[in-house]
């Protein structure tokens, strides 16, 4: 079964089957063959409250989907007659829709925790079995990284250090040329734009930091101790982190200590970036 489908299925857990059996008044085998009433069960029992509001409306939108597809198909919604002939058809139907592959695969995944439920509950609701079962997921394409290049950096760097003349307000009116427009914030725009090149922080991170989280950078006296480090490092990358060299050199056993030698120190890793 494809994996997304098995995450869908984790809700099948205790506290579902347990709301299941507390909720459904009804006996099991009473409900109708009817493809939109177990999709109906599904929702309430199943998905509603147990998944985030979000995620509730968007495997909603994917079982009514495949429900227009079947009842356009053959006229009735019996839950009893669909096939795993069926899924496929409905998975090609999207490709030719032009949705992407991404898209299709939560759209089956919705569709197989659905299916998934059913069978747990009542295998004699599909007589051939569950319909998903064995339906791949569509392949996806690598994913392409959208790095800057050398050139693009270095333009994107020229332009940091000038936001301030940016920012200056003109005109014959103003005597003080370097006065700065009231929304303007040059350098905390490039302060930003110079945390997220350097530290790879996500956007969320960065607004979420406040001045508390913040250590200065202050020069420290030269131990005699850093040279054994730097020594350590540079050794690390000359032997490209050879395990053997560096426990044999600096008489570590402890792969903790040997793999902090292959970290490069705050210092050198801005550098990789200024490098640019």
């Amino acid at each position: 079964m494809m994996k997304n489908a098995t995450e869908n299925v984790s809700c099948l857990d205790k506290f579902t089957l347990r709301k299941v059996q507390d909720t459904l008044t009804q006996d099991i085998s009473t409900i109708p063959d009817s493809l939109q009433t177990w999709i109906t069960h599904y929702l309430r029992l199943a998905v509603s409250g147990v998944r985030s509001e979000a995620m509730t409306k968007k495997i909603a939108l994917h079982l009514s989907r495949f429900h227009a597809f079947f009842v356009e198909a053959y006229g009735h919604d019996r839950i009893s007659t669909v096939l795993k002939r069926d899924v496929v058809a409905w998975q090609n139907g999207l490709k030719d829709q032009g949705l992407t592959h991404s898209t299709i695969n939560n759209c089956l995944a919705s569709l197989s925790g659905f299916t998934t439920w059913v069978h747990t509950l009542n295998a004699h609701v599909f007589p051939a079995g569950n319909p998903t079962k064995g339906v791949g997921e569509l392949g996806l394409p690598p994913l392409e990284p959208r790095a800057l290049s050398k050139k693009q950096v270095r333009s994107f760097k020229n332009v940091c250090d000038r936001l301030e003349h940016f920012h200056h307000l003109k005109g014959r009116r103003q005597k003080d040329k370097h006065r700065t427009k009231a929304h303007g914030r040059p350098w905390r725009d490039r302060a930003i734009v110079y945390v997220l090149l350097s530290t790879g922080l996500r956007r969320e991170e960065l607004v979420r930091l406040n001045l508390d989280q913040i250590e200065p950078c202050r020069p420290e006296a030269l131990r005699p101790h850093d040279l054994r480090h730097t020594f350590a490092f540079h050794l690390a990358k000359v032997t490209n982190a050879d395990g053997y060299e560096l426990e044999r050199r600096l008489g570590h056993r402890s792969q903790r200590y040997i793999a902090r030698y292959t970290n490069p120190p705050e210092t050198e890793a801005a550098q990789l970036i200024e490098g640019f």
